[in-house]
């Protein structure tokens, strides 16, 4: 009997698949489905109806043998009601353009086949309620639009450079999510198509990659509000010719230093928002005009006198409830300067006491309950320097709080930074949590420790240039590990020290200054060797006999022989440009680019104001030279087992580090400033530590305007706009504290 279709629906000429129905199908998903489905035109597998005229769906027309086939290009169900999980049978799909299903109630993850659509060029999955991790890979090539805003995904932005989606997306939106981890540099090199980056109220730390988001002239909205981001801003983010940007969200981080006068190279933007973190200093005022976030002054009568710069941020020493105009001065002149030294402060003018401060902190680090031992930090009638953990000096000043093993939790609240005479603190072995406060720079600290705690993220870079700080500044060298090891790594105190470097640790704990590494992983399948506790290795080395001891050597050597022979493989690959610096242990390998503004770490380019684990040696040696090292380092089957393990050790490390792209990444940060660009960069608003962190290892000669005067004894910031020339010696660090990667991913 023939069937009488609407004539809408008549069925077409063309072939039609059913596996494409299943996949299209496969979205109804329990009896909330089902009641979808029955709302919705179509998507019934006995529906008379083409699927390719089901509501949301769109298809072209092909030819397949000589028969035309539909082939399902769009899909788009937006704002639907539809409940479930994205099915992986959406992978079958390879023709499929568009996947809109933003505003739905889809739980889990993003799956690896959706992802694997080579063929997708907007994935738009935006306000669902998606979990799991974020895709380090999208094969479509022609992918410009990935938006995955509003949900709860997980992991780190994309660091996998060779994914094909890098170099035709547009915009990216991963906005209101979970990502934690630092930006590489050399992803974002690979995005030249990008205009819009969206990442704002996420967890990501580290720095600004500055110079490699300046290199995106087609860049015009970044957004990176909200975040866990420390450092100085770049003055390369605002290139010559390359400076597009038409909106600037960097409100409510930890970012530090002074804003750049390059920044007037944003000659279009419109909002400009930097409120909310540590900045120093004063605006340059030629960015400051009508047109920058003139929302502010909408209801201010146009013959009016304004300060357009209070519309960026209010100025040091004044406040306003949301950091912008309109903006209140604090009472007090210079001496509420230094105690509101930030651009853009939120809330209240600050003018705590010794005393109000202790009471802050035990108020943050007692979130679990009261600390372990003598409790009496909240007895009121005890006297400041009675407390327990606290030294005062002659005059009453807290000079030392000591605080170790107690059972803190919770944060280092930013307001210990001002207690104006501290020199020592140390909270090692505790549960804290959070991150390090940059406010830190402004005591007069020479011995700090926070090992053994859960603290994530990065040591703030203009607290590693603090003076005397665990011994920084010696011979004009700082290292950020002098004040914690960075994430990825470990050793016995949780730091570096003269002989005693931070090594390697691949666990999965994401904190940085720990003391312990309790098992290695395997690497991806790349290296299948499980280490449980260092040290629990060696004890157990000891009841071994002598045939036993001698077997285990020679495995070692030929295990640590065929590892060598991999990083031959790979060094012959190697760019000759590239050179090799021994580091962590010294049996790292450093790569470095002959160019002055960045190193190389296993062909990814990173700034050199990171610090390291240590610098075994400072020659940079060749490649060749560096597989020569290690063979001479090659295990003696003759020798001694402690000797023979332990070089077994070495070979591995560094082969494995060699292998799985290095140890450690740096985090793209400033400029590096070499002796020839620096009579370019005279008017730059960075502080003299600054300019010194940006030198490549090498001595040179700042002469710049001093936003701020960093007294390492005084501790507290005075706006004197001094300048002053200082000679100074930075190390081309490779591993640092400014990581936020393992050294294996």
């Amino acid at each position: 009997m023939a069937t009488n279709y609407p004539e809408a629906f008549k069925p077409q000429s063309y072939m039609t698949s059913t596996n494409d129905k299943k996949a299209l199908l496969s979205l109804i998903q329990g009896s909330e489905g089902i009641v979808w489905s029955e709302s919705h035109t179509g998507w019934s597998f006995d529906s008379p109806i083409p699927h390719c005229q089901w509501s949301g769906i769109t298809c072209r027309i092909g030819l397949n043998g000589g028969a035309e086939q539909s082939v399902i290009t769009v899909i788009r169900l937006p704002n639907g009601g539809l409940s479930g999980t994205i099915p992986t049978e959406l992978g079958l799909l390879s023709g499929l353009e568009e996947l809109t299903l933003k505003g739905n109630l889809l739980r889990g993850s993003i799956p690896r086949e959706v992802a694997g659509l080579k063929n997708l060029h907007t994935l738009d999955l935006t306000d669902c309620l998606l979990t799991g991790t974020l895709p380090q890979i999208f094969e479509s090539p022609n992918l410009e639009k990935l938006l995955l805003g509003e949900n709860g995904i997980q992991g780190n932005f994309f660091h996998e450079d060779t994914s094909p989606h890098l170099q035709s997306v547009k915009e990216v939106n991963l906005e209101k999510n979970l990502l934690t981890g630092t930006l590489h540099g050399s992803t974002l090199l690979k995005m030249q198509q990008l205009e819009t980056l969206s990442l704002s109220e996420n967890e990501i730390s580290g720095v600004i990659p500055g110079k490699a988001l300046g290199s995106l002239s087609n860049l015009q909205y970044l957004y990176l509000d909200a975040n866990n981001l420390v450092g100085p801003l770049t003055a390369q983010l605002a290139q010559e010719g390359k400076a597009q940007l038409l909106e600037l969200w960097l409100q409510s981080n930890s970012l530090s230093g002074t804003v750049p006068s390059s920044f007037v190279r944003f000659d279009k933007l419109h909002d400009f928002f930097i409120d909310g973190n540590k900045l120093t200093g004063a605006l340059p005022p030629d960015i400051c005009g009508p047109n920058i976030n003139s929302d502010f002054f909408t209801e201010v009568p146009s013959d009016a006198e304004r300060n357009y710069c209070d519309s960026i941020a209010c100025p040091a020493g004044s406040v306003a409830l949301e950091g912008v105009f309109p903006c209140s001065q604090c009472i007090g002149g210079d001496v509420a300067k230094r105690k509101n030294p930030y651009l853009g402060h939120k809330g209240e003018c600050e003018n705590w006491s010794q005393r109000e401060i202790l009471i802050m902190f035990y108020a943050s680090t007692s979130k679990n309950g009261a600390w372990t031992g003598v409790n009496d930090w909240n007895d009121g009638s005890k006297g400041m320097c009675e407390l327990t953990g606290i030294r005062c000096d002659g005059h009453g000043n807290v000079v030392k709080i000591d605080l170790r093993n107690r059972n803190l939790t919770g944060s280092i609240p930013d307001s210990l930074g001002f207690l104006p005479y501290l020199e020592q603190l140390d909270v090692s072995d505790n549960a804290l949590t959070g991150y390090l406060p940059s406010d830190l720079r402004w005591t007069p600290l020479t011995t700090l420790d926070i090992s053994g705690n859960e603290i994530v993220g990065v040591v703030p870079p203009l607290l590693c240039l603090k003076e005397e700080l665990n011994g920084n500044g010696k011979d004009n060298i700082f290292r950020c590990n002098r004040v914690s090891c960075p994430l990825g790594t470990f050793n016995a105190i949780g730091r570096y020290e003269e002989g005693l470097n931070c090594k390697p640790c691949y666990d999965d704990h994401p904190f940085i200054g720990q003391k312990t590494c309790k098992q290695r992983h395997d690497l991806n399948g790349k290296f299948h060797w499980m280490e449980k506790d260092v040290e629990a290795v060696r004890n157990s080395t000891q009841n071994l006999n002598t045939s036993g001891r001698v077997g285990l050597g020679i495995a070692l050597s030929f295990l640590g022989i065929a590892l060598l022979k991999c990083v031959i493989a790979r060094c012959v690959k190697q760019n000759p440009r590239r050179i090799y610096r021994n580091d962590v242990s010294n049996h790292s390998e450093d790569e470095s680019d002959e160019s002055e503004d960045e190193v190389l770490v296993n062909g990814i380019p990173h700034s050199p104001i990171e610090g390291s684990i240590s610098s075994g040696r400072s020659a940079p040696v060749q490649c060749t030279d560096f597989i020569r090292g290690q063979q001479e380092r090659s295990i003696s089957k003759q020798g001694g087992f402690k000797k023979a393990t332990k070089r077994a050790q070495q070979a591995i490390r560094s082969s494995v580090t060699n292998i799985t792209n290095g140890a450690g990444r740096l985090i793209q940060n400033n400029a590096s400033f070499g002796d020839s660009r620096m009579n370019d960069l005279q008017d730059e608003p960075f502080g003299s530590d600054l300019e010194m962190a940006n030198s490549v290892g090498r001595g040179v000669e700042c002469n710049s305007s001093q936003g701020e005067d960093f007294n390492h004894r005084g501790g507290s910031p005075a706006s004197s706009g001094r300048s002053y020339r200082s000679e100074s010696k930075v190390e081309q660090w490779k591993y640092s504290d400014l990581l936020d990667v393992p050294t294996i991913e």
